[in-house]
């Protein structure tokens, strides 16, 4: 039994082929110069000019003749004051021209008076002084009085909100009953023309935003953009600032459309690796790198980890291969054999 024992024992010794270290087969990527992710946002998509709306005369809305939501021409009525105050205005106007009018008629008449009977020396210069002088006051008094009618003409056209240009009516911030005040916005007019996107940059970038990005569509095209503008202060409650961005194409999507704007970041430093490419056991972190089929262990500084990357700073290169994944079995040395990931 001994002796079977000890023939066994000898069947199961290695040979000197297979004591040489086997090749561990590894996962490995490539080491990338690294590229900060775009910035993406919300954004709206606006007209390029926005004209808030209000009647020059104050009154009552009696009519609303557009909705929200139509496109008007420019001219076109959308809305009309009760007009009886102003009527009663322009009447009384028109009464004071006639007025007027009639005490110029007087004043010349008088004139022509004075200027005969002087001519016969009945009177003097003094009453013929004062004969014109009453002709010139009549005048003035008359021409107050036609530039009274005029204006009151004008606030009679005035009970009229008429579009100022071509466009979409994009909201009414007045009901019919309701009683406004000259110059109080009732409506948003949302020209033709250029649109833009409006969106809210963080505030790290108020001073110094992105000049160019592109805006993704809901049906998923891409179109550019290019900064026109941005405000000169952060909003109080949200400390972002608001920028407008040209949609540099000849069909852009509706007025109030939610579009995902991407904006370029600023350059960052270091590499890009997997996140399962990092080790931290003990030493501090480090990557694997596969230099002729071995490993090196290379430290690393970790500047900032994402979903799947991490970026760090060290003594690499682009295009150097790390292991991936499972460096917790590595050490140094090691004959490895590698596979893309």
């Amino acid at each position: 039994m001994a002796a079977c024992v000890l023939l066994a024992a000898c069947g199961r010794q290695e040979t000197p082929a297979q004591q040489q270290e086997q090749a561990v087969v590894v996962r490995t990527a490539p080491v990338r110069a690294a590229e900060p992710a775009p910035l993406v946002l919300s954004g709206t998509v606006r007209a390029r000019y926005e004209s808030p709306l209000a009647f020059q005369v104050g009154g009552r809305i009696v009519a609303r003749l557009v909705d929200a939501g139509a496109t008007v021409r420019a001219g076109q009525t959308l809305a009309r004051l009760d007009p009886k105050d102003v009527l009663a205005q322009l009447e009384a106007a028109q009464a004071a021209e006639r007025a007027a009018q009639a005490q110029w008629r007087l004043a010349q008449n008088e004139l022509a008076r004075t200027e005969r009977l002087a001519a016969q020396r009945f009177v003097g210069e003094q009453a013929l002084d004062r004969a014109r002088t009453q002709l010139e006051a009549a005048r003035s008094q008359l021409e107050a009085a036609q530039a009274q009618e005029r204006q009151a003409r004008h606030a009679m056209e005035y009970t009229e909100l008429r579009a100022p240009a071509d466009g979409v009516l994009m909201e009414w911030s007045a009901e019919p009953g309701q009683v406004v005040a000259a110059g109080q916005p009732v409506a948003m007019l949302a020209q033709k023309g250029e649109r833009e996107v409006e969106v809210a940059l963080p505030e790290r970038f108020g001073r110094q935003p992105p000049p160019r990005g592109e805006a993704v569509l809901p049906d998923g095209s891409a179109v550019p953009l290019e900064l026109r503008e941005v405000s000169g202060a952060a909003d109080p409650v949200s400390r972002t600032f608001r920028a407008r961005y040209r949609l540099l194409t000849a069909e852009p999507p509706p007025l109030g459309s939610v579009v995902q704007v991407r904006l370029p970041q600023p350059p960052v430093e270091g590499w890009e690796v997997p996140v399962g490419a990092m080790d931290e056991r003990g030493a501090g972190p480090r990557v694997w790198r596969v230099k002729q089929g071995r490993l090196e262990a290379v430290p690393v500084e970790v500047l900032a980890v994402e979903n799947a990357t991490a970026r760090v700073r060290g003594p690499l290169e682009a295009g150097d291969h790390v292991v991936a994944f499972g460096t917790h079995v590595l050490r140094e040395g090691m004959r490895v054999e590698e596979r893309a990931p």
